[in-house]
């Protein structure tokens, strides 16, 4: 599966929207989500300058969490329907 991302992968440097693969989720997982839109927040700024390390932190990264979303597959177990709105 594929998917659009802006894309970090030099600190400070403009960042770069590409396609980037979707694992599909398994038997185990009961939602996948469709990410419609995504913001960036101040920790996302600071991680994109590089001024504010984390542990286990590795380049290339996706930045943006703050996601308006939509379920796109469910598993057996799953009590949403498909296309259910989710934040």
């Amino acid at each position: 599966m594929k998917a659009r991302a802006l894309v970090l992968r030099e600190f400070g440097k403009p960042l770069r929207m590409e396609t980037i693969d979707v694992k599909e989720p398994g038997d185990d997982e009961a939602v996948l989500i469709k990410v419609v839109g995504a913001g960036m927040c101040r920790t996302d700024l600071r991680l994109w300058a590089g001024t504010e390390p984390r542990e286990g932190f590795r380049l290339p990264f996706v930045l943006g969490h703050e996601n308006p979303s939509s379920s796109a597959h469910l598993s057996f177990s799953s009590l949403l329907d498909t296309a259910t709105m989710v934040t």
